[in-house]
């Protein structure tokens, strides 16, 4: 099973579609180049390096909450 989690935008290298992302504690470089209008600040889902689309910080939260409350009965 593959999961796509939030990060947060810290960076984008000018010019280019690279950004730095944070997702808890760890930066990752996350490729936006399918989410051209995301910036600094905002969240993004991301999977297997490319960001997949914008997110509120709330659904973020909530995304963050589920995943670190681990798989169900």
């Amino acid at each position: 099973m593959c999961v796509a989690v939030p990060g947060r935008v810290v960076a984008i290298e000018e010019g280019s579609s690279a950004a730095t992302v944070v997702f808890g504690s760890v930066e990752r470089q996350v490729d936006l180049t399918l989410t051209p209008e995301v910036a600094v600040g905002d969240w993004v889902i991301a999977h297997s390096g490319f960001a997949l689309r914008r997110v509120s910080e709330e659904a973020a939260a909530d995304i963050q909450r589920v995943l670190a409350e681990g798989p169900g009965p």
